[in-house]
C-alpha cells in the first residue's frame, strides 16, 4: 500500500512510508464513512507512529509514593509514547502523518472520492461531494466549489447529525491560454462546524488545438479509428493492418495501436528497426521481449524513472496516477492507470523509463516497465503499457506522453558509440582512455586499487566500512544524475525480509563500504540516512513494540546512517571514471546489476548483442490452474448450515479474516499434489478455498461492446465422479452429474483479488475423483490465479 502510493521514495525514508500508509487509510477511511460506517479503528495508530523523541534516560521521583497507581522509576531514552513526567507540556510528538489522520476524522467533511485531477478546456466535469456529519447537531452550510479562484458552483445543503448526504456538482471547464495548475478548492460554511480543502488540477488546452504533431508523418498499425484524431492533431497518417504492411522504404515512424501484436511479431518488428525505423508500441497483452515477459498488475500509479527523458517533457509527477472517478478502495474501475507491465530484467539494453509496482503486508515491489526504450539496429522502440490508448481525447496526460514520444521518435538520431569499460584494476592506459572520451566505469574495486585511482585522478578516494552492513542505496538528487537514469531505489535495496514475509528470505548486503564525500566527485547514488529499514528488517526493530522507538532514533532522531557515496563520478579529460562500491559478486541481489547497466548505457555503450538474443523468462506463474492444497471440512451440514457456509464465501478483500467460511466450521487443509481429490467414502464432502486473481474478470459489464473480450475469459473444467455443486462469491455457479464426463463453466466473473469458493461433492462410492481446472479460451491453464 505504500509503494502503490509513494513509489520508490518509501526506499528513501521511514517518513516517507508513514505518510504513504497514512494518505492509504485516510482514503480508505473516508470511502467507508460517506457509506455510513460507525466505527473505525486504525490498528495502532498513536503507539506505533508518534515519534518518541525524548532521547536522555529520565529518573523519576513521586512526592506520594503511597498514592494509587503504578510508579516507574525510569524512562529509557526514546521509549514511552506520552511523556507524563511533562504535565506543563502536550505530552507527544506528532507524527508525520497527524494531519492525514486528524483529516480523516474531521467530524464535519466534504469527501471527493474521485482523485481525477486532469481535464482538457472543455470537458464536462461531473463530482459527487459527499457531506458528512458528524458534529453534535443537525447541520445546515453554504457549499462552494472553486477551480482557479473562480466560483463554479454554489448550494445549500442540510445534514442531520450522524447521516450523510450527497451533492452532484457539474460545470464545464474554463478555456485556458496555457497547460498549467489549478486549484479545485471545496469548501462548506455552518453553525455547527465546516471544512475546506484545496486539490491541484492540471488543465490543458483543447484537445489537439495545439496541433502538436504538425508536419509528422506516422503509419498507424491496427486501428484506422484512430487516424482521425492524429490528423486533428497535425500529423499525416498512413494505415496499415499489420507490421507486415509496412514499408521500411516508405515508412519511417510507426505507431502500433493497442492489442495489436502477439509475441511472435519480434520478427518482423527485428527487421524494421534494422531498416531504421522509429516503433512506439502502445499497451499490448503479450510481450515481444525474451527477457521480460509481461505481468498482470493492476496499478494507480506509474512512476518517471528516467524524469530527464524527453517524454516527460510537461509532465508533472501527479499526472500519472489517478485517472478515472473510481474511488481508490475499489478493486475495478477506471482509476487504474496500467493493468499490465514488462518485467524487469538486467536493463542492459532497455532503459526504463517509467516503473510500476505495488504492494501488501509481506511483498510488494517496483518490478513492472510501464514505459521502456531501446535502441535496436538501427532504429528506435518505445514500448508503452501506461493505458493512454484508451484515454487518448481524454486525459491531458495520454495527449502529452502520445505526442512526446512520437516527437522523440521524429527527431531521435542513433547516438555515436562511446568507449565504456568495466574493471576493478587502475593502468594508465586506462586513465588515458578516460582522458580521450572513455567512460571507465570501476567496479567494486579494492582500498588499493581506489587509492592509485585517487592519486592519478587528484582526487580523495578515501573508503570507510560500516559495521553494521550497508544493505540500500539511494539516487543522490531526486531526479538523479543522468548516469543513473532508470535506476530505482527498489534496484538497490538488498532488503527482502518485511513485516509479514516469509522469514525465509534472506536480507543481503548490497555494500560493505563507503566513500567519504569529496570534491571533484559527483555523487551518484548515496547511504539512505533516514530510511531505516536496516535498524527496522535487519536488526528486527520492526516489530510492533519496537517500531516507533526504531524510527524516533534512527529516523527522526541523531543516530542516523552514515552518510557516504557509494556511487560517483569523477570528470578526466573528455571522458570520466565512475566508481561503484557496489557488490558485484553473485551473491549480491540479482536486480543490483541494473545500475552498472545503467550507467554504462546511459554512458552510450553499445552492445554487440541485441534484446532479442536475451534467454526467454516464463511469464509469471502462480498456479498451474488448479489448487494444490483445499479444506475438507470435518462436519456435516443441513440445508440451512450450509446456506450460512455459501453466504460466508463473501468476496472480502482484507488480509486479515477474510475467509469468513472457514470461521463457520471445523476444516483440515489437505494436500492435493496432482491436482485430484479422493473420496474416503460415500459421504458429501464439502471442500473451501480461495482464488486471487490479479484483475477483475468481469467481461461484459466492461466491454464496449457489451460483449466478452475471448481473451479475457476464464473458464472452470470439473472431471470425476458423482454431482458437484459449485458455489463461488456467494454465488450457486455450476450444478451437474459428473458421470464420466467433463464440466466446462464458461466466462466466470472474479473479482480482482480474494475470491472464495465452496464445493458440494456427492461422490457416490468410496475412492471416487475430482478435480478442477483453471484455463483460457486456448484451453491452457489460467497460471496467473493463485489458489490458498
Amino acid at each position: 500500500n505504500t509503494l502503490a502510493l509513494g513509489g520508490d521514495a518509501v526506499f528513501e525514508n521511514y517518513a516517507n512510508i508513514e505518510r504513504s500508509a497514512s494518505e492509504d487509510a485516510l482514503l480508505i477511511i473516508e470511502s467507508a464513512r460517506i457509506r455510513g460506517v460507525c466505527l473505525l479503528a486504525p490498528w495502532n495508530l498513536s503507539c506505533v507512529s508518534n515519534p518518541r523523541m525524548d532521547y536522555e534516560l529520565v529518573r523519576l521521583d513521586y512526592d506520594d509514593w503511597s498514592a494509587p497507581g503504578a510508579k516507574p522509576l525510569i524512562v529509557p531514552p526514546h521509549s514511552s509514547e506520552f511523556a507524563f513526567w511533562k504535565p506543563e507540556e502536550k505530552g507527544y510528538t506528532a507524527s508525520v502523518a497527524f494531519d492525514l489522520m486528524q483529516k480523516a476524522f474531521r467530524p464535519v467533511a466534504v469527501i471527493d472520492e474521485s482523485r481525477r485531477s486532469q481535464y482538457h478546456a472543455g470537458a464536462n466535469v461531473l463530482r459527487h461531494l459527499h457531506v458528512v456529519n458528524d458534529s453534535a447537531q443537525d447541520l445546515t452550510g453554504t457549499l462552494r466549489v472553486h477551480l482557479g479562484g473562480k466560483l463554479v458552483h454554489e448550494s445549500t445543503v442540510a445534514v442531520k447529525r450522524g447521516c450523510v448526504e450527497s451533492v452532484e456538482v457539474s460545470w464545464t471547464i474554463a478555456d485556458v491560454s496555457t497547460n498549467g495548475e489549478h486549484g479545485y478548492a471545496v469548501s462548506l460554511e455552518s453553525h455547527a462546524g465546516g471544512d475546506s480543502w484545496v486539490s491541484p488540477w492540471f488543465l490543458a488546452k483543447p484537445f489537439g488545438s495545439s496541433r502538436s504533431l504538425q508536419g509528422i508523418a506516422v503509419t498507424l498499425v491496427g486501428s484506422k479509428g484512430l487516424s482521425e484524431t492524429f490528423v486533428k492533431l497535425g500529423a499525416s497518417v498512413r494505415c496499415a493492418t499489420s507490421l507486415d504492411e509496412v514499408d521500411p522504404d516508405v515508412d519511417r515512424i510507426v505507431l502500433v495501436a493497442p492489442f495489436t501484436i502477439k509475441a511472435a511479431a519480434a520478427s518482423r518488428l527485428r527487421v524494421l528497426l534494422d531498416a531504421g525505423l522509429r516503433v512506439v508500441l502502445l499497451e499490448q497483452t503479450a510481450s515481444i521481449f525474451p527477457g521480460s515477459p509481461m505481468k498482470e498488475q493492476s496499478v494507480v500509479s506509474a512512476w518517471k524513472r528516467s524524469p530527464l527523458h524527453p517524454v516527460f517533457e510537461g509532465i508533472g509527477g501527479g499526472l500519472l496516477s489517478f485517472w478515472g472517478e473510481t474511488p481508490f478502495p475499489a478493486l475495478d474501475g477506471d482509476h487504474f492507470v496500467i493493468r499490465s507491465a514488462y518485467t524487469k530484467c538486467d536493463a542492459r539494453h532497455a532503459a526504463c523509463l517509467a516503473d510500476t509496482g505495488d504492494g501488501g503486508f509481506g511483498n510488494g515491489d517496483l518490478e513492472g516497465q510501464a514505459l521502456l526504450e531501446i535502441e535496436d539496429g538501427a532504429g528506435l522502440l518505445l514500448a508503452c503499457q501506461l493505458l493512454i490508448g484508451e484515454r487518448f481525447g481524454d486525459l491531458p496526460v495520454a495527449e502529452l506522453l502520445l505526442t512526446n514520444m512520437l516527437r522523440h521518435a521524429a527527431s531521435w538520431s542513433s547516438r555515436s558509440s562511446v568507449e565504456v569499460e568495466t574493471t576493478k584494476e587502475f593502468s594508465k592506459s586506462l586513465l588515458e582512455k578516460a582522458a580521450k572520451g572513455a567512460t571507465i566505469v570501476v567496479s567494486n574495486p579494492t582500498d588499493a586499487m581506489l587509492a592509485e585511482w585517487g592519486g592519478a585522478l587528484a582526487v580523495r578516494l578515501e573508503a570507510r566500512v560500516d559495521p553494521h552492513g550497508i544493505y540500500q542505496a539511494v539516487r543522490a538528487t531526486g531526479a538523479g544524475h543522468p548516469l543513473v537514469q532508470g535506476v530505482s531505489h527498489h534496484d538497490l535495496c538488498g532488503i527482502e525480509k518485511w513485516t509479514y514475509s516469509p522469514s525465509k528470505l534472506p536480507n543481503k548486503v548490497v555494500a560493505s563500504r563507503l566513500l567519504i564525500p569529496a570534491a571533484r566527485l559527483d555523487e551518484l547514488l548515496v547511504t539512505a540516512q533516514r530510511s531505516a529499514l536496516r535498524e527496522l528488517f535487519v536488526y528486527e526493530g520492526g516489530t510492533e513494540a519496537l517500531r516507533a522507538h526504531t524510527a524516533s532514533r534512527f529516523c527522526y532522531g541523531n543516530e542516523l546512517a552514515e552518510y557516504g557515496v557509494i556511487a560517483g563520478v569523477v570528470r578526466h579529460g573528455k571522458g570520466r571514471v565512475v566508481f561503484s562500491l557496489l557488490d558485484d559478486t553473485a551473491e549480491a541481489p540479482s536486480r543490483l546489476v541494473r545500475h552498472l547497466n545503467a550507467i554504462r548505457r546511459n554512458a552510450g555503450e553499445k552492445l554487440a548483442d541485441r534484446i532479442w538474443d536475451v534467454p526467454a523468462v516464463e511469464s509469471e506463474k502462480r498456479s498451474d490452474g488448479f489448487p494444490t492444497r483445499i479444506h475438507r471440512c470435518l462436519e456435516t451440514h443441513d440445508a440451512e448450515s450450509l446456506s450460512r457456509l455459501v453466504a460466508a464465501t463473501m468476496p472480502l478483500q482484507d488480509f486479515f479474516g477474510s475467509r469468513q467460511m472457514l470461521t463457520q466450521s471445523r476444516w483440515e487443509e489437505i494436500e492435493i499434489k496432482d491436482g485430484w481429490i479422493t473420496a474416503e467414502n460415500a459421504e458429501t464432502v464439502i471442500l473451501a478455498g480461495t482464488i486471487h486473481s490479479p484483475r477483475a474478470r468481469k467481461n461484459v459489464e466492461t466491454s464496449l461492446l457489451n460483449c466478452p473480450n475471448p481473451e479475457e475469459q476464464v473458464f472452470c473444467d470439473f472431471e470425476g465422479d458423482g454431482t458437484v455443486t459449485f458455489h463461488l462469491n456467494t454465488a450457486s455457479i455450476a450444478q451437474a452429474d459428473l458421470a464420466s464426463r467433463v464440466l466446462t463453466i464458461p466466462d466466470i466473473d472474479l473479482e480482482a483479488g480474494n475470491n472464495h469458493y465452496l464445493i458440494v461433492w456427492k461422490p457416490g462410492k468410496a475412492g471416487a475423483k475430482l478435480r478442477m481446472d483453471w484455463r483460457n479460451i486456448m484451453r491452457t491453464p489460467e497460471r496467473t490465479l493463485m489458489f490458498f
